[in-house]
């Protein structure tokens, strides 16, 4: 991703190794949040208004949490879902 957007600043982040602090600090910096489903992308909430997510959904895989949770955020929701078995589960 890096390297595709070049004038872009594209950062990776741990959330596991982070405090709570710098979990929001890191979210409230972020314009586009990218990330696998999954717990850390409840950190949504913590997203400055009109930033948005992308949510990375393995093969046969949905779950509209974080599709219910960002509206009432003022976060605009994305979602992919992988088309084939080689993406997970």
């Amino acid at each position: 991703m890096k390297a595709s957007l070049p004038d872009i600043e594209v950062r990776v982040v741990k959330f596991g190794q982070m405090s709570f602090l710098e979990q929001v600090t890191a979210m409230h910096d972020t314009g586009i949040l990218v990330g696998i489903h999954g717990a850390d992308l409840t950190n949504l909430m913590f997203l400055p208004v009109g930033a948005a997510i992308l949510e990375v959904n393995p093969y046969r895989w949905y779950d509209n949490r974080f599709f219910g949770l960002a509206p009432v955020t003022g976060i605009e929701y994305f979602s992919y879902n992988c088309g084939k078995s080689s993406c997970g589960m």
